[in-house]
């Protein structure tokens, strides 16, 4: 069986798992009176690392090598964390766009964890993700693309990287950012890069929360200024028409900004390592070799992810199953 339908089914079979499990870890842990975020750093552990290590056992595929736990320069380290900031006003951006169309369930699932101290948040929403999804998207996933041009590898892994947190709201920017990590992985050869940028970027929205967020609320229940329905309607158009035009003009210098922290995490790492991309490394040694069916099996597997996403979205089973099946039970 190819690398890569390896890849694909893991994808299907752990977003089914991930479903099923849902519901029963809720009304397991519901009792224990849990806060939502931290039951659902427990789905994730409990999902996730387990799917991750069966895969492993079954396939017989080396754990450093297929998960790149690799290690890599300390500049690259900073340069992960230099590039989570520099990378948050692209997100803010295509997250802006995406809300004109649909409504953005995330900030209810960050809502919902506000009673956690910021230590108790910033794992739940930080830590966890930047763990179990990156073995999950750039580790397991991405390996099973090792002998794909790292810009088809990075695409496909943005795509499923999309779909793998079944909300439409999130969908765009989370295919940004599957494909920069996984670009960021072939270049460096480490996953630890991605789990570093992934925990700054979460750790910005754990700030925000924090900060900005209440401080809102507190401008918001002193003011005194009352407008009508349709007032607020067209005023919320307008603010979100033109934030997007002030995020578009920084997300271009952004844009900029990152594919120059990639080129030099790809310089450091030749210089300390001499590692260089895997696809490179095995088409110089001869070992890509064009595999008949490939393009068929590509593209039964994406649509056949694409209906699950699609059903899944529509009957409300989207990136807070966890926040939707609490509140059903509650």
């Amino acid at each position: 069986m190819k690398e890569s339908t390896k890849s694909y089914l893991y994808f299907i079979i752990v977003t089914l798992v991930s479903t099923l499990a849902a519901r029963p870890i809720v009304m397991l842990l519901r009792p224990t009176g849990m806060n939502i975020g931290l039951i659902n750093s427990v789905y994730h552990f409990s999902v996730f690392i387990p799917c991750a290590l069966v895969f492993l056992l079954v396939t017989k595929k080396p754990i450093k090598k297929t998960l790149r736990f690799n290690k890599t320069p300390i500049e690259n380290i900073l340069l992960a964390v230099l590039l989570g900031l520099v990378c948050y006003p692209v997100m803010m951006l295509l997250s802006l766009i995406t809300q004109l169309f649909v409504p953005n369930d995330v900030a209810n699932f960050v809502q919902a964890m506000n009673p956690l101290s910021f230590g108790a948040m910033f794992f739940a929403i930080a830590v966890t993700p930047c763990i179990t999804e990156e073995i999950t998207m750039r580790g397991i996933i991405l390996s099973g693309f090792d002998n794909k041009n790292k810009y088809i590898a990075a695409a496909v892994n943005g795509f499923l990287f999309g779909i793998f947190h079944f909300d439409l709201s999130q969908f765009l920017y989370a295919f940004a950012l599957g494909f920069l990590f996984a670009i960021m992985v072939r270049v460096t050869n480490s996953i630890f890069v991605t789990m570093v940028a992934h925990m700054t970027v979460n750790g910005i929205q754990v700030v925000l929360a924090k900060t900005l967020v209440p401080l809102a609320e507190k401008i918001s229940k002193t003011s005194n200024t009352a407008v009508s329905n349709a007032t607020v309607a067209s005023q919320s158009w307008t603010v979100k028409l033109t934030a997007i035009s002030v995020f578009g003009l920084i997300a271009l210098v952004a844009l900029a900004l990152l594919v120059l922290i990639v080129k030099q995490m790809e310089r450091n790492t030749i210089k300390a390592q001499g590692v260089q991309d895997t696809y490179a490394i095995m088409k110089f040694k001869g070992e890509i070799q064009k595999e008949e069916n490939s393009t068929k099996i590509a593209i039964i597997m994406i649509v056949i992810i694409s209906v699950i996403y699609v059903l899944k979205v529509f009957l409300g089973l989207d990136l807070d199953i966890i926040y939707r099946f609490f509140h059903i039970l509650t």
